[in-house]
């Protein structure tokens, strides 16, 4: 069984990374992405947290991005970690960002970020409540 790594999830409009390596995380979303109507096609940058506790020098990690309604993914991303010797010893966890993700949805609902084996088993998700932005009362 492949472990599972992602710890946390920032959902966020986009993450940029200082000369320093420090992230910057613009536009973060608590429990809801609110859009101005259905269908909605957008993008999100996730910053996730992994714990790298018991890794290999080199490992491939697997995600997808879709509406909860669907079975087909929008977006499917996978990267490679390579930790260096001094990163195992000084930390079980590490920062990893995403770039910007495209994603469309057709109604209020979950979207869901999915940690997946290299089999395609889904391991874990974070999801995002999407819905409609409310309509200012005059």
């Amino acid at each position: 069984m492949t472990k599972k790594r992602v710890e946390s999830v920032i959902f966020c409009d986009d993450i940029r990374q200082e000369n320093t390596g420090k992230y910057i995380a613009i536009g973060v979303y608590s429990e809801s992405y609110l859009v101005p109507s259905f269908p909605y096609s957008g993008k999100l940058s996730l910053l996730l947290t992994l714990n790298v506790a018991d890794s290999p020098r080199k490992e491939t990690m697997y995600f997808d991005l879709l509406p909860e309604t669907e079975s087909k993914a929008q977006a499917e991303f996978r990267f490679e970690i390579a930790l260096k010797d001094q990163e195992l010893h000084r930390s079980e966890k590490t920062i990893v960002a995403t770039p910007q993700l495209p994603f469309s949805i057709g109604t209020v609902g979950n979207l869901l970020f999915r940690e997946k084996a290299e089999s395609g088993e889904v391991l874990q998700q974070f999801p995002i409540y999407v819905d409609r932005q409310p309509i200012p009362k005059n």
